[in-house]
């Protein structure tokens, strides 16, 4: 258990990087690009020819454990980077006494970067499962002085201490020690090789270490001669963190959906983390065995999220209604699931289930949009049925009338309706629906509110910003896209288990420096038998950076 958080806990001292550069709130000051720490290119480090391809997570942290502080420097005042600096020491320290490591007596003399983590549940090969720890070494007698001293102090402790030969690797393992009639079991790790002058390998048990090294043997058998991660690291050019997560552990530890995995048979998550101007970013291809089909949105479609119809909204959702059932139980199963599953509270709260009613009769992709004044609905009009919404409306008494509101026309579905107000009944008039028809486009609103122009310009901005960076700045062809805001994204968040276990690492909430979400979805131009995800979070003061980049 130690180790699998530790593997979550890893991917998010990368987080905590941003979460400290983008919260400390001094980002007017001049950042001066020569300052900015270098993240590493993301390719696979020796160390993944000991992390086998049945492991349910593998990390490969691109930058010096010893350095991550340097990240806060460049973006927050002398005043505050003391404070900064501690913080981003503490986690990093935590995360590996988690795994029985104390870095600065211990480790902070010798290591080196990249530091690979490998984590195995549960399977019959291995028993109970484990992990496995890769670390690499500034200097020969750094890693043979630390695994010295570490076997000594166990040996000290009264464990009794075995050598032995394994395919021409020493391991060395710890025994448990026995008090009485009573065992006690050796704290981890409990076994380790020095597989090169500068590489050890450390693992919670003897049989998982043994696992590893045997999959050294064949490159087949290991990440190191996987060349589909290989390629899928190379489009992200530099990063922080290089990571795998089998189709087990996204339905363990990152709540994906167990009947949508299996639906599409997906076989594993590989991508990277990194950070830019735009926040933290998550990029990768979710494998599928099979092929998809998967359509493209069209410039024409994406320029429904550059509407200043749109401005001032929350949570903007472009997606294929022709692939998305959300009014049965087969949302789990569709290809939006990752969109879907966050608009469902959204589209449940409508009594009428008016938005479910317009999805249905959407014949290509729509743009759902949650505003303060309430939900939006557009689409292409040649994609809209009309005429068949009316029918529906008609069917449940809703009749349909002609408004006008200064040079704007719109269509108005509404119904009188009886309520109690005092024990006394009142007239009130319910509405279904209201259609505002512009150019190509159709727009289908809640209230009147939803439907005008707020003019926010800054909002208007930033959100074409967003929609740049995940399109048109990357060779993804997008099938799927969502930007959330401050308020959506808090609310997606705090339901997500790794930003759970981080604020409880970190001893209180983070919620108030969420600022925005934002996801892709699509294929690049090779075709990849899988679907490309391309996620950004951001923090604190993102619309600054933005503003002024």
């Amino acid at each position: 258990m130690k180790g699998r958080v530790f593997g979550i806990l890893l991917v998010l001292l990368t987080l905590v990087l941003c979460l400290v550069v983008f919260s400390r709130g001094l980002l007017n000051l001049p950042v001066r690009h020569e300052m900015i720490p270098s993240q590493q290119p993301l390719n696979l480090p020796r160390a993944a020819r000991f992390s086998p391809n049945d492991a349910d997570l593998t990390l490969h942290l691109m930058v010096d454990p010893r350095e991550v502080q340097d990240y806060v420097e460049v973006y927050v005042s002398p005043k505050e980077r003391k404070i900064a600096k501690r913080t981003i020491e503490e986690i990093r320290d935590a995360v590996f006494t988690l795994v029985g490591l104390d870095f600065d007596s211990e480790l902070s003399d010798w290591i080196n970067y990249p530091t690979s983590f490998t984590y195995f549940n549960s399977q019959p090969s291995l028993e109970s499962g484990g992990w496995v720890l890769a670390l690499a070494a500034k200097d020969e007698g750094g890693s043979n002085l630390f695994l010295q001293k570490f076997w000594e102090k166990r040996s000290s402790e009264g464990f009794e201490l075995d050598q032995y030969d394994y395919n021409g690797i020493e391991i060395t393992t710890g025994k448990d020690l026995l008090v009485g009639d009573r065992p006690m079991p050796m704290p981890m790790p409990m076994a380790s090789a020095l597989v090169s002058d500068d590489l050890i390998l450390i693992s919670s048990r003897q049989n998982v270490l043994e696992h590893s090294l045997e999959s050294s043997g064949l490159i087949s058998n290991n990440q190191f001669g996987d060349a589909k991660t290989e390629e899928v690291l190379t489009q992200i050019d530099d990063g922080l963190l290089s990571i795998s997560i089998s189709y087990e552990a996204l339905i363990s530890w990152f709540q994906f959906s167990e009947d949508w995995i299996e639906n599409k048979n997906i076989n594993r998550f590989i991508g990277g983390i990194y950070l830019d101007q735009n926040g933290l970013n998550i990029q990768g291809l979710l494998e599928f065995i099979n092929p998809l089909s998967i359509d493209k949105l069209t410039s024409k479609e994406l320029a429904l999220m550059d509407h200043s119809i749109i401005d001032a909204a929350d949570s903007v959702a472009l997606i294929q209604s022709s692939k998305t059932d959300l009014n049965s139980s087969r949302i789990n199963k569709s290809l939006t699931h990752f969109i879907s599953s966050i608009l469902e509270e959204d589209l449940s709260r409508n009594a009428m289930k008016v938005p479910l009613m317009i999805f249905d009769n959407c014949k290509g992709p729509l743009l759902w949009v949650r505003k303060p004044q309430g939900w939006l609905i557009g689409m292409d009009f040649e994609d809209s049925d009309i005429s068949n919404l009316d029918k529906l409306f008609n069917e449940q008494g809703f009749s349909r009338n002609s408004l006008k509101v200064d040079q704007d026309n719109f269509q108005v579905w509404s119904r009188l309706g009886i309520k109690q107000q005092g024990g006394i009944d009142q007239l009130f008039n319910e509405v279904a629906a209201i259609l505002y028809v512009e150019g190509d486009h159709v727009w289908w609103g809640e209230t009147l509110g939803s439907l005008q122009q707020q003019n926010q310009k800054d909002d208007s901005f930033l959100r074409s910003r967003m929609v740049n960076y995940l399109t048109v700045d990357h060779d993804l062809n997008v099938s799927e896209l969502l930007v959330l805001g401050s308020s959506s994204a808090t609310e997606f968040l705090e339901r997500w288990h790794p930003w759970i276990l981080l604020q409880t690492l970190k001893g209180s909430s983070l919620q108030s420096i969420v600022k925005g979400f934002s996801l892709a979805l699509g294929f690049n131009q090779n075709d990849d038998p899988g679907l490309f995800i391309r996620a950004s979070f951001q923090f604190g003061f993102i619309d600054k950076i933005l503003l002024l980049s």
